[in-house]
């Protein structure tokens, strides 16, 4: 896939999943190919550091390259000399300029070879002080270097239905090139196909030439570049076929060369400096998504686009940009986003490509807001990465993804239309650490469109940093309350409801959740006392359509404090940690048996926009809120009575997903049980 066209060359960096030790070369650092290496810059004098690499004849890309850029007379330089000299030829840098070299900090950055010439037609590379006459850094290229370059692996094939390519040409790292293709389409279930071992019906479908990954259509002496999904490369597959799934038939294939010397795809800028920016300066469009919060900046070619997703953001949130579930208006339901978010105490930045099939939490059993790669196991993650920096709370990442829909949870952008996108931001659990949890705080509310391909345009001013203001007294929390402390309360009815804003579950809990959250007795999650040797009814009003994710979720007691028993390891029920104190039980088959823990849906709904954060007591709150209930269904209903080996502290939860629920405490008989359970 091509990605720019602008004056320097860029790189793209693929993570293959089995390479050879000693060709084609990966970089220690990321494991990624980045061609044939060539050496290793030696001198190191003025910082100089960094791995030099062959693309290709043309392309030279030097890894983490440094250089502390003191030097008032430094280039890069090649020559034909048996030394590095004052007589050899400057290299542009990856700007296009021929100047002095300017600082680098463990920079990638990707050179091209001047002129007509080749990277064998010269005999070293240099970082050189010419005024000096002395090399900083230099290389040696071998006379004999077979650097990276396309590779014919079959010619004259022949097979079924017509079939018949003249040549399979692997172009680079990603791209097959079928000469002179034909196939007559009459076969049911044909596919472009490639994977490991031997020819098979479980291979990876490869799109066409459009993008496109239905059944292919008819060929006549037809020249078809392909270019393999998502992160698959050349060095994943075994073999590439034209195949018919329903019949089990290879028409053509062909057998790819293990670790074949190829181009890496010339695509992608690895160089720090030219993405490393704040805002967006080096896009030819910059667009604010949502005011002071989520900018999008992009650069278009012909079948990628490159956008740079800046936002205000700490720990234990996410961030989504992507596009409309709704061409023609904002909507969530059926989006096709980029969720970022900052992972491990590092506050690494985590790139992940999700689908929104519903408005629930994503769930083993019904979907939800989940990665594509959860989705089904046909989905891929079909983002790549390019640079991120996250500093005084704004991130910024710099990521690719192609404009065909490579899976069915993709939504294909047109760059000559209006297309309609969505952008969101809200908690994120942190464990576990890819559950994405409902948008409470910022969301695109009106249409929001982006015509890729428009005249240069820049409506973003820089983010600011913002600190966190200082709590009032009108910001105290809702819910979590001990009211249920009195005596003489054994029946609880658990209804779903908001979460409460800020003010809500997340500050009660120290979680975040889901935009959701279990309400009993009509309070927002309050703490539940109850004596062990006492029965308890529990009436569960949570749904019982699972088929709704949304509005489905069994309610059940557990040791657990997140909950979402459904989605752990079916070994681990019943376990510490895990345990099903009542609601839910497992079955002679091993089946979580959740009859008892649903029944008809009520939900607490706002009679029109949340007021969590504008309201000042919870009794206020509740004036913004109707009871809806599904009609004409049974409410589930179970009963429960805690014994001396019930922990003192368990939770009422959702088992269907994670975080809805709040704590139990769980005394003994008599009024002098002073032990600080909750």
């Amino acid at each position: 896939m091509a990605i720019f066209s602008f004056s320097l060359v860029v790189l793209t960096v693929f993570r293959p999943m089995t390479v050879d030790s000693k060709e084609p070369v990966l970089s220690e650092q990321r494991k990624a190919y980045l061609g044939k290496k060539l050496g290793d810059l030696t001198a190191g004098k003025r910082g100089v550091s960094g791995t030099l690499y062959a693309a290709t004849g043309k392309h030279l890309v030097i890894e983490d390259f440094s250089y502390n850029g003191t030097a008032p007379d430094a280039y890069f330089m090649v020559g034909t000399s048996s030394q590095p000299s004052k007589h050899g030829t400057i290299f542009a840098n990856e700007a296009g300029s021929k100047g002095t070299i300017p600082a680098y900090s463990k920079q990638t950055i990707v050179l091209t070879v001047p002129g007509q010439a080749v990277v064998t037609d010269f005999k070293w590379f240099s970082v050189y002080r010419k005024d000096a006459e002395i090399s900083i850094g230099d290389v040696a290229i071998p006379s004999n270097f077979d650097y990276p370059r396309e590779r014919t692996i079959g010619s004259s094939l022949s097979g079924a239905h017509k079939t018949h390519a003249a040549e399979v040409v692997l172009k680079d790292v990603k791209t097959l090139f079928l000469k002179n293709f034909s196939y007559d389409g009459s076969a049911p279930d044909a596919f472009f196909l490639c994977g490991k071992g031997s020819p098979n019906p479980n291979g990876t479908k490869i799109p066409d030439e459009k993008g496109s990954l239905e059944v292919i259509r008819g060929y006549i002496h037809e020249d078809v570049t392909l270019t393999l999904p998502g992160d698959l490369t050349v060095f994943d597959i075994d073999w590439f076929a034209v195949y018919c799934i329903t019949y089990i038939e290879t028409f053509i294939s062909v057998t790819i060369p293990k670790n074949p010397n190829v181009p890496p795809l010339v695509e992608v800028l690895k160089s720090q400096k030219e993405w490393d920016q704040s805002d967006g300066s080096d896009f030819d469009n910059c667009e604010t998504i949502i005011p002071n919060r989520i900018q999008v900046a992009w650069k278009l070619k012909s079948n990628s686009v490159l956008f740079q997703l800046s936002t205000k953001l700490v720990a234990k949130q996410w961030a989504a940009f992507g596009v409309s579930g709704d061409k023609d208006k904002n909507q969530m339901i059926g989006g096709d986003v980029a969720i970022l978010y900052l992972e491990g105490p590092l506050n690494k930045a985590k790139l992940v490509d999700y689908y929104l099939g519903s408005k629930a939490q994503c769930s083993n059993t019904s979907g939800g807001v989940c990665p594509d790669v959860k989705s089904s196991p046909t989905g891929t993650d079909d983002l790549t990465m390019v640079s991120s920096k996250y500093e005084n709370g704004l991130l910024k990442v710099v990521y690719y993804r192609p404009l065909a829909a490579i899976d069915r949870y993709d939504k294909a952008i047109t760059p000559t239309g209006e297309t309609a996108v969505i952008a969101a931001q809200g908690p994120m659990a942190e464990d576990p650490p890819d559950v994405v949890l409902y948008h409470t705080m910022y969301v695109t509310r009106t249409k929001t469109t982006l015509k890729l391909s428009r005249p240069a345009k820049k409506n973003c001013q820089p983010l600011m940093a913002s600190r966190p203001r200082e709590e009032t007294m009108d910001e105290r929390q809702f819910g979590g309350r001990d009211i249920l402390r009195r005596e003489g309360v054994t029946v609880f009815t658990a209804r779903i409801g908001p979460t409460g804003g800020s003010r809500g579950y997340a500050k009660i809990t120290g979680n975040a959740g889901w935009g959701i959250a279990w309400w009993i007795n009509d309070e927002l999650i309050p703490v539940l006392h109850v004596e062990r040797g006492k029965t308890y009814t529990f009436v569960a009003q949570g749904g019982h359509n699972q088929s709704n994710s949304a509005r489905y979720h069994p309610f059940y007691i557990t040791d657990s404090k997140k909950g979402g028993g459904s989605q752990e390891d079916v070994k681990l029920l019943g376990k510490p940690g895990h345990l099903l104190l009542a609601g839910v039980t497992m079955d002679p088959k091993g089946k979580a048996d959740v009859s008892q823990a649903v029944g008809r849906y009520c939900e607490w709904e706002h009679k029109s926009v949340d007021q969590s954060d504008v309201v000042k007591t919870f009794s206020e709150f509740m004036t913004t809120l109707e009871l809806q209930c599904e009609p004409n269904v049974k409410s589930g209903t179970f009963t429960w009575t805690p014994d001396e080996k019930t922990p003192d502290t368990v939770y009422y939860q959702c088992f269907t997903h994670f975080y809805l629920g709040w704590k139990i405490a769980v005394k003994n008989p008599g009024p002098k049980d002073s032990r600080n359970i909750v």
